[in-house]
């Protein structure tokens, strides 16, 4: 049937007359529309498949009409709760997430920090372990034997990890410590603290720091 001179293709809306267009149908695409309101109150919203081949002939605009590619099916995925496994886990998920990172910044070229405070006989008696990637480093565990506590072996091993830090091109280190370990002792050095959370752990709280080069 005709309606104002147009005939209607397969799916059409049987709306007014308006200036029609087409638009070839590639394989896998899916047509979201809303009809507009051509005097009459009818609004409807509506979607389908369109087959290989089809021609899709009706008002078409950026703002009427969205293509999208539709998603292949995928397998359903097990949720696993993994306290122990043979696998390494860190690996598969390090590698997911670091390909997506790479994609906005670039390989995160990830090179360890460790530095050791030895005594004579070569026991360690203190150390810093840390990272550097994205221009910036990190201090995860620094730690100092009891007995040579109250010495400055801790702030000389956060100032030779800067100085490495800096030799490998970071802007500064970032870490986090808790209120009954050393904030004050970060703030001597020069850090500032940037967030915090209560009751982390229980009756404490845990403390984030930085320092700009």
């Amino acid at each position: 049937m005709r309606r104002g001179g147009v005939e209607p293709c397969r799916g059409q809306l049987p709306l007014p007359a308006v200036r029609h267009q087409h638009a070839s149908v590639r394989s896998g695409m899916h047509r979201r529309k809303s009809a507009p309101s051509y005097g009459a109150p009818v609004r409807r919203q509506w979607s389908s498949v369109l087959r290989e081949g089809d021609t899709w002939c009706g008002p078409l605009s950026d703002s009427s009409v969205r293509w999208t590619k539709m998603r292949p099916e995928l397998p359903e995925l097990s949720l696993d709760d993994v306290a122990k496994s043979d696998e390494d886990p860190f690996a598969a998920l390090n590698a997911i997430l670091n390909s997506h990172n790479a994609g906005h910044v670039g390989p995160a070229a990830h090179v360890p920090l460790w530095i050791f405070a030895r005594d004579p006989s070569g026991k360690v008696q203190g150390g810093l372990r840390g990272q550097t990637y994205w221009s910036w480093g990190t201090v995860d565990v620094l730690a100092v034997a009891p007995a040579y506590r109250g010495q400055g072996i801790g702030a000389r091993l956060l100032a030779k990890a800067e100085a490495i830090a800096r030799s490998r091109g970071c802007v500064g280190i970032r870490l986090d410590t808790t209120s009954f370990q050393a904030p004050d002792f970060y703030r001597r050095q020069g850090y500032t603290e940037f967030g915090r959370i209560e009751d982390y752990p229980p009756g404490h709280t845990r403390i984030w720091f930085m320092k700009r080069f």
